[in-house]
């Protein structure tokens, strides 16, 4: 084990080391894994034997990280993001022939208080929109039975500027577990166009040809594609963004 701290910290060399944790949770060999968390001033990793995995852009976590039905840990933390925006992330990792497996990577919470200083602001109410979204997750089943990953839905949109846009969404979506890739997914979709996707690792967007069936997960107007082992988000613009890098 020593090797591999040993390599995380050369691999980490942008990043200070603030905070280490372990956490055990069973593998679907019926065997107890541990895996370690390292906590960065902008980066969360994880590691499992050789495996490791980052997360990029990272803030603060969110509440005690957790052991989900024993074989899944759950990660919510909140990335660096503008003034008046709060934007959390849940991750569910899971272990299985000695990898990690990003079984789950949504936008849980989504919250913005926009000032529209173009115009004059009011001191006393100076917010002339508010977004208000959020994901309630709450795992069941096991692995015996299957697993489903029930998720409540709350959307809503309170401006001052385009008040007939206005709306307040609650909805429900279960999501599927598929035991071969490790993920959890709602719909399968057929995707063949370009795509501008940002890399978290090199810090750079590149333009590419996407083109194939691949799992995902639709949260009415969120969708999410996994595509080679990784999961992407699709913004409102239609570009994709992913979070993690090995």
């Amino acid at each position: 084990m020593l090797k591999y701290l040993l390599l995380l910290l050369t691999m980490m060399t942008a990043a200070t080391i603030t905070k280490a944790q372990s956490f055990t949770i069973d593998g679907f060999d019926g065997k107890t894994k541990e895996i370690h968390l390292y906590v960065g001033d902008e980066t969360l990793t994880f590691i499992y034997l050789k495996d490791t995995l980052h997360i990029s852009n990272f803030n603060n976590l969110i509440g005690k990280i957790a052991i989900s039905n024993k074989n899944f840990l759950k990660v919510v933390y909140r990335i660096r993001a503008g003034t008046g925006i709060d934007d959390q992330h849940t991750l569910l990792l899971c272990v299985d022939d000695k990898k990690l497996y990003q079984s789950l990577y949504l936008t849980s919470v989504f919250n913005e208080d926009f000032i529209d200083f173009s115009k004059k602001v009011n001191p006393s109410d100076p917010v002339a929109m508010k977004s208000r979204y959020r994901l309630f997750l709450n795992l069941d089943g096991s692995e015996s039975e299957g697993f489903n990953l029930n998720i409540k839905i709350h959307d809503a949109k309170k401006s001052k500027l385009l008040p007939k846009e206005n709306y307040n969404i609650d909805k429900q979506v279960v999501l599927k577990f598929d035991f071969q890739k490790k993920i959890f997914y709602n719909i399968h979709k057929t995707i063949s166009q370009h795509f501008k996707i940002f890399d978290p690792k090199t810090q750079i967007e590149t333009n590419k040809f996407i083109s194939g069936t691949f799992p995902a997960i639709e949260l009415g107007k969120s969708a999410y594609y996994f595509i080679k082992n990784q999961w992407y988000e699709k913004n409102k613009y239609g570009d994709l963004s992913t979070y993690t890098y090995k």
